[in-house]
């Protein structure tokens, strides 16, 4: 496992390089785990959990700000950089796969985040944008999951007033079929009354 610290250290160092040379980075901390670039208004880390998961992360932010830092796929989404989306969660459990990976994650940063690692304002807005929209999403992925499982258990019990009940928050969620269904509980629904 040592040499795999060494490697994901030593790939670090050398990848983000560029935060140093081009825009001003210092490395702020540096241990088997965690290699931190930081310039003051913006820091990058590079975390390997070497524990448990064997996941190699890139991570970014503000000091000044609350919350956690951004993750790399949120980044990813932000500045549209699709052809790399393999890059959101990384597992590296031998040597040249985490070389590869962090030499990835520093090639892909370097050519798309110039905005954030200069710390404009508007890369950050971006970034808390995509943050803001994948919260949204997810919250509306689990009203769905919650409005169907309810109607589905309404609808075995014939109590399609409770379909209704269930679906209609959800309805611009819907899919064509679950569409027709929620129809058809309201006609029904419309009989029983």
């Amino acid at each position: 496992m040592h040499n795999l610290h060494e490697c994901i250290h030593d790939a670090t160092r050398v990848g983000f390089g560029f935060l140093e040379k081009d825009y001003g980075f210092t490395c702020a901390e540096d241990d088997c785990n965690r290699v931190r670039f930081d310039s003051g208004r913006v820091f990058v880390q590079v975390v390997y959990d070497a524990t448990r998961s064997f996941e190699v992360t890139v991570e970014m932010g503000q000091p000044d700000c609350e919350g956690p830092p951004y993750n790399f796929a949120e980044f990813l989404r932000a500045f549209a950089v699709a052809d790399h989306l393999e890059l959101s969660a990384v597992q590296a459990a031998d040597v040249v796969v985490a070389r590869k990976f962090v030499e990835r994650f520093a090639e892909v940063l370097q050519r798309h985040g110039t905005a954030v690692m200069r710390g404009d304002e508007e890369g950050f807005r971006k970034l808390q944008a995509q943050r803001n929209s994948d919260c949204n999403a997810y919250e509306r992925e689990r009203r769905l999951e919650r409005g169907t499982s309810v109607a589905e258990r309404a609808w075995n019990d014939g109590d399609y007033g409770g379909v209704v009940a269930a679906l209609t928050p959800v309805e611009g969620d819907l899919s064509a079929a679950q569409r027709k269904k929620l129809e058809l509980a309201r006609k029904r629904s419309l009989l029983a009354d």
